[in-house]
């Protein structure tokens, strides 16, 4: 996340003492000369990072030092280039740019098409890709067009997905999606399409609770895809079930739970 930092910047005025009341043009005519110097205009953003970074980043310890970056870097860019081994040691650090949206996200809202997903190989070649869903979040375009939980996605706009191409096929804001189904352990196309856009979503993190019987055991189960306390009194709600149904053990899937 980039936030706008000020700075107070002192002026100093100088009293220049001197036998002449000649302009300084004139005592120095070299100072009027290539005054149009290159400002960098990541400079500030850039510093600000790293520094924030250096206070709290798990990593820091093994930064490379401010001096030896980049800090004409676009601050994006800059950011990812100080990452410790990323993706390898370092999978979870990413910038926001927008610091409403971050924030607007850290509360559950996005605007999403609203599936969760795992890309798989469609055939046996390993020329084609689907999408296997693993969720449609609740009240979303995705899950108002009857997409759910096991369904398979194999084109986007008609066209095929494939290795190259499945990681920016749902990035349009207006997508139809056709479906597909598992056939002699390939995923082939069916004839179903649905259209959906994208559309601003508050994710309701209670995704699903029941209660299991299995010999004399009760146990809670609660998909929980976000931590967020605006939900809490859902949540109470969720345990006060459990409780009144004399639940003794509990299952909390966190497997959706991006953490945080």
């Amino acid at each position: 996340m980039i936030l706008k930092k000020w700075a107070a910047l002192s002026l100093i005025a100088l009293a220049v003492l001197g036998v002449s009341c000649k302009k300084l043009t004139e005592v120095n005519p070299a100072a009027t000369e290539n005054t149009s110097t290159t400002v960098n205009p990541n400079a500030n953003a850039n510093s600000w990072i790293y520094d924030e970074m250096k206070t709290y980043y798990l990593w820091e310890s093994q930064m490379k030092t401010k001096a030896t970056t980049d800090n004409k870097l676009d601050p994006m860019d800059y950011f990812e280039s100080i990452l410790v081994k990323p993706g390898e040691l370092d999978r979870f650090s990413w910038i926001e740019e927008d610091v409403d949206a971050l924030t607007a996200s850290l509360q559950g809202v996005n605007k999403v098409l609203g599936i969760r997903y795992v890309p798989i190989f469609a055939d046996k070649a390993e020329s084609k890709v689907a999408f296997s869903v693993s969720y449609t979040l609740k009240g979303s375009p995705a899950d108002k067009a009857g997409i759910k939980r096991g369904d398979f996605i194999t084109q986007v706009d008609g066209k095929t997905m494939t290795p190259d191409n499945y990681s920016t096929a749902l990035t349009n804001e207006t997508l139809s999606l056709t479906l597909g189904e598992m056939v002699n352990s390939e995923v082939v196309s069916t004839s179903k399409t649905v259209k959906v856009t994208k559309a601003e979503v508050q994710t309701d993190p209670i995704h699903y609770s029941t209660v299991l019987e299995y010999g004399n055991k009760k146990i809670g189960y609660l998909v929980y895809l976000q931590f967020l306390t605006s939900f809490d009194d859902a949540m109470r709600k969720v345990f006060a079930d459990f409780k009144a149904k004399v639940v003794n053990e509990l299952v909390l899937d966190l497997r959706y739970n991006g953490g945080g």
